[in-house]
């Protein structure tokens, strides 16, 4: 039975517990190996038996009953998960190289602006340009028909008609071509630049005496007369040409063209320029367009174009039975059928892929100081691209001549086996 003394006995151990233990005097031990104690020491250490029942002993805490033990279990586990926590929180955002916004800042998806683009041209939802739409919607873009755009997709030369309205274009808006591209891409003004591996060329009627001088040099040589819409070329000698036609030009046709299976056919390298000062080109030399002509080069007959002349139907590379194998069979790309069938008639296509890369160079060399200049009368430099493909013609020996520049937006469908355009 416990009485009042023994309670305020057991309140007073419990307090003070560590003290008591510390200072309890040290017990005696009696002839037959028990202790010897008073009757007041007896009460005491009862007491203190019943306090100290389902307790341990912690080092630094004292005794400590099981029910604080299971709290201090409680309470470090809580402290380990919190910093666990933290610890992944932190680590998140590292990964992701922002703050992780407050929930009142999220902005719904649907709400977010998309980009957007405007295209110029005649007739622009005719069809023709169904392409440069599918791009640019699944890039996420959508067209606009206001001035609120990001990208202006020009099928015509934009800066005669639009001048106003690109000359302070603000930082982020792209035109898909440079003030002054035409120097590049309009036939005649190319054929006659002088630019290096491009055939020589002239002016009618501006350089009609040049023009017979060269023939005299070179009575043997053929010529096909072009325009700027590329209409109506047919080789011919100086003797049958129309010197009256104004706006064309003359150009020595390349005679022993390279054949593959019989046919003739031009390669299609596609560039892209960012920038005009400083001056930064690409090409792209993961394939090129190889287009042949419908009919055999030989027996060549001036009235027939489609043995000379690549036109609209031209043949693909999969109806080449030379390159069919490695493109077909052996799912080669074009360039990659092409090399590998030079390799097989003993010719190095290392030869013609260096000149393709030097004519390059000299193109956009040439034509950089004109395009400077016409774009010093916008604000900004920054504000334009272009995207040109390069035909060249190839003759035997693999010596290489440019024929002419095309945006891709200007040209021809192309067949939908070609991976340039698919990719």
């Amino acid at each position: 039975m416990i009485t009042k003394e023994n309670l305020q006995l057991g309140i007073l151990h419990f307090k003070m517990q560590r003290w008591a233990f510390r200072s309890a005097p040290k017990s005696k031990y009696n002839s037959m190996g028990q202790i010897e104690q008073s009757p007041e020491e007896a009460k005491v250490h009862s007491s203190s038996r019943d306090t100290c029942l389902n307790t341990h002993y912690l080092y630094g805490l004292g005794r400590i009953s099981n029910r604080g033990i299971f709290m201090l279990c409680v309470m470090l586990i809580c402290v380990a998960l919190t910093s666990l926590s933290v610890y992944e929180l932190r680590h998140a955002e590292s990964d992701r190289g922002y703050v992780l916004p407050h929930p009142e800042q999220v902005v719904e998806k649907d709400s977010v602006k998309k980009p957007g683009f405007a295209v110029y041209g005649r007739n622009v939802d005719a069809g023709y340009l169904k392409h440069v739409y599918l791009v640019f919607e699944r890039l996420g873009f959508e067209r606009r028909n206001d001035s609120d755009w990001d990208v202006l997709w020009a099928h015509m030369y934009p800066f005669r008609v639009l001048y106003s309205s690109l000359k302070n274009l603000k930082p982020h808006q792209k035109v898909n071509h440079f003030p002054g591209s035409g120097y590049i891409t309009q036939k005649v003004d190319l054929a006659t630049s002088g630019i290096p591996y491009i055939p020589v060329a002239f002016r009618i009627p501006a350089d009609l005496e040049k023009l017979f001088e060269y023939a005299k040099v070179k009575p043997e040589a053929l010529f096909v007369q072009k325009s700027n819409d590329h209409r109506g070329v047919t080789i011919t000698k100086v003797k049958d040409l129309n010197l009256k036609a104004e706006g064309t030009f003359v150009q020595e046709y390349v005679g022993r063209p390279l054949l593959v299976d019989g046919h003739k056919f031009d390669i299609g390298v596609y560039t892209i320029q960012t920038s005009i000062d400083p001056l930064r080109v690409y090409a792209y030399n993961g394939d090129v367009i190889l287009r042949f002509c419908p009919e055999k080069y030989y027996p060549l007959n001036p009235d027939v174009l489609d043995k000379y002349v690549v036109g609209d139907d031209y043949l693909p590379t999969w109806e080449v039975p030379s390159l069919r194998k490695y493109y077909i069979d052996l799912g080669f790309s074009m360039k990659e059928s092409l090399n590998a069938h030079l390799r097989d008639i003993g010719k190095d296509p290392n030869k013609m892929w260096d000149q393709i890369d030097d004519a390059l160079r000299h193109a956009y060399l040439k034509t950089e100081p004109l395009m400077i200049k016409s774009a010093s009368n916008y604000r900004s430099k920054r504000n334009f691209f272009e995207m040109v493909r390069f035909d060249f013609v190839v003759d035997e020996d693999l010596n290489v001549y440019i024929m002419e520049f095309i945006p891709p937006n200007h040209q021809s469908v192309i067949a939908p086996y070609s991976s340039v355009t698919t990719s």
